[in-house]
């Protein structure tokens, strides 16, 4: 369970997220559910100017789905404003909004 500081603090229980943490893998740093990629990596490829395409060709074991679900969930827990995740806008391959 993440908690946040301040007046306005919540917490976020991420009991059967796409991210989890545990000790026996990669010494706890956060990874997406079933491998041992880390959630950072998918950070790093898309500060990197790479798209999500790229890094699920990179990372073969996360699913679009997964990846997805795991920036909104970063969003959530970044916004702690609402317990619902907030969709991302998908933006397809030709770079045009949701339809």
């Amino acid at each position: 369970m993440l908690r946040a500081t301040g007046p306005k603090a919540r917490s976020v229980n991420l009991a059967g997220e796409v991210i989890v943490k545990d000790p026996d893998i990669l010494g706890g740093i956060p990874v997406f559910r079933g491998t041992r990629v880390p959630f950072q990596a998918l950070l790093d490829h898309l500060e990197g100017g790479q798209n999500l395409d790229e890094f699920i060709d990179d990372f073969p074991t996360v699913t679009r789905e997964a990846a997805i679900s795991a920036l909104e969930l970063a969003i959530s827990v970044l916004l702690l404003d609402e317990c619902i995740p907030r969709k991302l806008n998908r933006v397809d391959n030709a770079g045009r909004g949701p339809s």
